[in-house]
């Protein structure tokens, strides 16, 4: 009867301790407060005074030290052991690089519509049908939409910078049945922001729908 007794007191004790580890390892866990939406300087300094560090890259995969947090790992209001939340920032670098390229590419439709309206128009005065904007190959590709593609093959060759110079330093393009060759002067950029002059030879065939830059150098 009573090593009934004393075993059932034992498991008692044992369920106890185990409710009581159970509370410790609760308590040790914090919830993260939710920091997407906010600047970058308020999201890291809330989350400094919750005791969490972070990790915020921009839309490059780089450190980002400024912008708006756009996304956070842990989510907000999850409970966890980690004090480490991973920030995704887009950052004033990230604005101004969507915002150039919006130009450029705004700009070279503007100079199509420009090139195709004074066609047009000396067309018209001529009294003969309309002839095509600028010379095309037989794909229907024209020299703005080879530029343009050459342009962004450009950024992706010299991501930290990279400078056409399609009117001051530019040869007359040479052109194929089904594509075209334009040679012209860049400026590039490096990392550490150092710039250099290059001349580029970019061989573009397709269409204005979809060009395909398939020659490249830049020396």
């Amino acid at each position: 009867m009573k090593t009934g007794i004393c075993a059932r007191g034992i498991v008692a004790v044992i369920g106890a301790l185990t409710m009581v580890l159970s509370l410790s390892a609760c308590d040790t866990q914090k919830e993260v407060p939710d920091v997407t939406g906010k600047s970058f300087s308020e999201a890291t300094a809330t989350l400094s005074k919750a005791g969490f560090t972070y990790d915020a890259k921009d839309g490059t995969d780089r450190i980002a030290f400024d912008g708006t947090v756009t996304g956070q790992d842990p989510k907000g209001g999850t409970k966890t052991d980690d004090t480490k939340v991973k920030l995704t920032v887009k950052s004033s670098m990230d604005e101004f690089r969507e915002k150039n390229e919006q130009q450029q590419k705004e700009m070279a439709e503007k100079k199509a519509q420009q090139q195709k309206e004074m066609a047009e128009k000396k067309a018209q005065q001529q009294n003969t049908p309309a002839p095509s904007a600028e010379k095309s190959t037989s794909g229907g590709l024209t020299q703005t939409y080879a530029l343009l593609a050459c342009r962004q093959r450009g950024k992706q060759e010299f991501p930290y910078g990279f400078k056409p110079h399609f009117i001051t330093d530019a040869a007359e393009p040479i052109w194929s049945p089904d594509s075209v060759l334009l040679q012209f002067g860049a400026t590039v950029k490096n990392e550490y922001n150092a710039k250099r002059d290059v001349t580029v030879n970019c061989n573009v065939r397709g269409s204005n729908d979809k060009p395909e830059v398939f020659g490249w150098t830049a020396q």
